[in-house]
């Protein structure tokens, strides 16, 4: 992957502000390779988690913010437990996310974003997840509409999906997490210095990492 950029694209203060949101000290990474090589969905990036924290370290800002990458990973924290230098690349893609999204910047891919917005919807209304109303606004949302319609159907006929929804108790307490959460203010970007003196959190500990 070509990292080099021209003064106009990178940000000087970018690294420094996404080590702080992250927690973890950029620059001890040395391009090992080690959170690349143990991540179960590299297969499916269009940067590598590696390559992903090369462009912040060099404030490449709109290619790190533009990646599928975002989207495709799945939290699973196995590049930040396997990583020598106790990076935490899934909390730099944790902040990536969320910066993309103060920017409101569209994801490279939408039908993911779609996705989550589906079933957090549904969390949100009931307390937990109603499959067949998650299935009916993802697909109007990203209006393809057949694609899963053969084993959609299956798990219908074999009871994976029922028709009508089931609630739970207590369901004003979930309401209130996501007023606490999502509905609240974002917090600004972070700056300023930070306890290092040079921008980047120092790394922490992998306890309370999400």
């Amino acid at each position: 992957m070509e990292f080099a950029g021209t003064s106009a694209e990178q940000d000087p203060g970018f690294a420094a502000r996404m080590g702080t949101a992250a927690s973890t000290d950029l620059s001890r990474c040395y391009q090992c390779m080690t959170c690349t090589l143990g991540c179960p969905v590299a297969r499916h990036m269009d940067v590598l988690p590696h390559q992903l924290v090369r462009l912040v370290q060099l404030g490449l800002r709109d290619r790190a913010l533009s990646c599928r990458t975002l989207q495709v990973c799945v939290s699973c924290e196995t590049c930040t437990s396997r990583c020598p230098n106790d990076i935490h690349v899934d909390r730099l893609v944790d902040a990536l996310r969320i910066e993309a999204l103060r920017e409101n910047r569209p994801p490279a891919m939408p039908e993911i974003r779609a996705f989550h917005k589906a079933f957090l919807s549904g969390i949100r209304a009931r307390g937990k997840v109603y499959e067949m109303g998650m299935i009916v606004r993802l697909k109007l949302s990203t209006l393809n509409l057949f694609s899963d319609m053969v084993s959609g159907t299956r798990m219908f006929f074999k009871g994976k999906m029922k028709l009508l929804p089931h609630g739970i108790r207590n369901k004003d307490e979930v309401r209130r997490i996501f007023a606490e959460t999502l509905d609240r203010k974002p917090d600004p970007p972070p700056t300023g210095p930070t306890p290092d003196g040079k921008g980047n959190a120092p790394g922490g500990t992998r306890e309370g990492s999400r």
